[in-house]
């Protein structure tokens, strides 16, 4: 703060800050209202050294006035009618009194820039704001439509907002939960503290609805305080971004405006704290194709796309490599380091768990997406395609049906179905590419092991991989590509509001190499696993592979838990107990006792499935949600 006073200019600007900024995303001129808001609040504060302090308070004013003469103005809307007016509003409410009634009337009409439109997080942004003008104001009448405004706002199922899986929609179908759902729910959380016992307050019916979406959706969408990119579209461009999950200050507001929720909340923010017991399950997302598995010692994320969902956008100069983001990429989170701030040194051809090759750019969006669990385990599946677009008459493609299955400690993934036309390189998967965190082992057919350092290694006949406690094994030996050690890269090559200077971080990319013409293939992942009991885990493994080919992926576990895809009519038979067959397309999750199915293309139908000797007709409802049959 004393810096800002000594560096302040007699005109009331600073020499570091670029008022002819044009950015849309990282406006730099907005500083100058950053800096005015810190000054505010250290003349307010009263346990500040500055408390009070004239000469801090003259140089607020000339910096306040400079603003107030020029009201600059950015291309992007939302800085004009939200950013800049918050900030405004913060500095008013905080000298209050302290401003004559010149200054005053001129904060006022920035604040006043708001619209009260928009739907979601812009619309709650702006409701805020004139709830707030309202009372600077003394316009009750303004009040009472704001807080109508917002109360209309919490719903669910609307194009944009909180969705019916308590998932979080912005800019069309797009999961934004830690983006612009986090936004949504500061405003919330702390317009519904401000309003507890006043004639204002947010009715039960809207409280339960955000403590829904608080504890049966944002809480399951990270580790901690960390979080993965499928959660937050573009903003994932933006330093810091995988840190967005921590939701500590606005869950100890909310406990106090819901205390019925008050022990699932504690819950929550003693994960968020380190403390506690870690959340546990498996959750599927129809509406937003996004996939959970949460275990004592990790967290599995995946994201995938269908016909209902869209590709993540680049704006405003944001996510400017993101194209294949949400086209299946995983993550595995256990202390919440693998992927913070990597993002600039990435390769972003090759995100985690994403299938690729050269020739077929375009992702060709399908229909039969979807997820299935019975609250422990579960799978997600995935019918993808990519394709040229720009000469139809030599088109390319590749397309890949792709399973993900978790129970207990172990994931895994099926690989089959390939049509890999006219590309121009072979196809590929990529295992991980996180923080490497020590050396790197692989074993290879016969048995050799190697210790593996920095650079990069290609090797044939891989059986597993080994890197910071987890194991990565494909399916049958296969040709792994490896690269380790320091990468390089800058923040401006993902996203234009930072410098072009480079940063280095060390990274662990792992990547399975298909053939020409892919025979059905997969990968086992087994977090927490000791590097001398891999051989064991293949030896002796825990799952068999029923099915895995164009019109069936199935697997069966020793504890008799049976998966699949059916991507079209057909039967399986993991054993005689456990044989099932279905008459249409579905993803199915069974057990001897427990039938449940699902259909991924969230139409909804009715299906016929024969189980255990006995034909069940199953209505299955839209919007891709499962149906159980039991045996007592």
């Amino acid at each position: 703060i004393r810096k800002y006073i000594d560096t302040l200019l007699p005109d009331g600007t600073w020499q570091d800050i670029d008022y002819a900024d044009e950015q849309r995303s990282g406006w730099k001129t907005v500083e100058h209202l950053g800096h005015l808001k810190e000054m505010s609040f250290a003349y307010a504060n009263p346990k500040s050294s500055l408390y009070n302090d004239e000469n801090l308070l003259k140089s607020i004013y000339r910096g306040l006035d400079h603003w107030l003469a020029k009201r600059y103005q950015n291309s992007n809307w939302w800085w004009n009618e939200i950013g800049v007016p918050r900030a405004m509003r913060d500095i008013e409410v905080l000298l209050n009194n302290h401003l004559d009634e010149q200054r005053r009337n001129g904060v006022i009409e920035v604040i006043g820039q708001y619209r009260l439109n928009g739907t979601g997080a812009n619309l709650m942004w702006a409701a805020e704001l004139a709830l707030h003008h309202g009372c600077l104001t003394e316009n009750s009448v303004q009040v009472t439509e704001a807080v109508r405004r917002i109360v209309a706002e919490i719903n669910v199922g609307a194009p944009e907002g909180i969705q019916d899986d308590n998932s979080y929609f912005q800019h069309s179908s797009r999961l934004q939960v830690f983006h612009y759902g986090k936004a949504y729910l500061d405003v919330v959380c702390k317009l519904a503290w401000q309003l507890r016992d006043t004639p204002w307050a947010l009715p039960d019916e809207k409280r339960e609805i955000v403590s829904d979406y608080i504890v049966e959706g944002v809480q399951w969408m990270c580790r901690g305080t960390y979080t993965v990119p499928g959660t937050m579209d573009r903003m994932v461009s933006r330093k810091n971004s995988l840190q967005a999950a921590d939701m500590r200050p606005l869950m100890r507001l909310w406990r106090e405006v819901d205390p019925r929720h008050k022990d699932e909340i504690d819950a929550f923010l003693n994960r968020q704290e380190s403390k506690g017991m870690q959340l546990t399950g498996f959750r599927h997302y129809p509406r937003s194709d996004f996939t959970v598995y949460h275990r004592p010692g990790f967290s599995f994320f995946v994201k995938t796309i269908s016909n209902r969902t869209l590709a993540t956008e680049a704006i405003n100069n944001e996510n400017l490599k993101g194209q294949n983001l949400h086209s299946g990429d995983h993550y595995l989170l256990r202390d919440g380091d693998e992927y913070n701030n990597l993002q600039p040194v990435w390769n972003w051809e090759f995100l985690p768990g994403v299938t690729l090759a050269e020739g077929a750019p375009s992702l060709e969006r399908r229909s039969f997406v979807g997820g299935i669990g019975n609250g422990t385990s579960g799978l997600c599946a995935m019918d993808y395609s990519r394709i040229t677009k720009e000469k139809p008459q030599d088109s390319s493609e590749l397309s890949v049906r792709k399973l993900w299955a978790f129970h207990n400690d172990i994931i895994i993934c099926l690989l089959s179905g390939w049509n890999c036309k006219e590309l121009t390189g072979n196809p590929y998967t990529a295992l991980d590419q996180c923080r490497q965190k020590g050396p790197v082992w692989v074993g290879t057919h016969g048995g050799n092991v190697e210790e593996l350092h920095s650079g990069k290694y290609r090797h044939e006949h891989v059986e597993w991989i080994y890197h910071n406690g987890i194991a990565y094994a494909p399916l049958k030996p296969v040709d792994v590509t490896l690269q380790l050690g320091p990468a390089t890269g800058s923040w401006h090559s993902i996203n234009w509001q930072y410098g072009e200077e480079n940063v280095t971080e060390p990274v662990f990319l792992a990547t399975l190499n298909h053939k020409a013409e892919p025979s059905s293939s997969g990968f086992v992942i087994a977090p927490g696993t000791n590097r001398w009991e891999i051989q064991n885990l293949l030896s002796d493994s825990v799952w068999q592979v029923v099915r895995n080919d164009a019109e069936c992926q199935c697997l069966k576990f020793d504890d008799g838990l049976c998966m699949a895809a059916f991507y079209s009519p057909g039967a399986v038979e993991p054993d005689s107990l456990l044989k099932l067959s279905v008459n249409k397309s579905c993803l199915a999750l069974w057990t001897n006792r427990e039938l449940w199915v699902c259909d991924p293309t969230n139409v909804g139908c009715v299906i016929t499935a024969t189980w255990r000797e006995t034909e069940y007709s199953v209505e299955l409802p839209p919007g891709g949600q499962a149906k159980a049959i039991s045996i007592q």
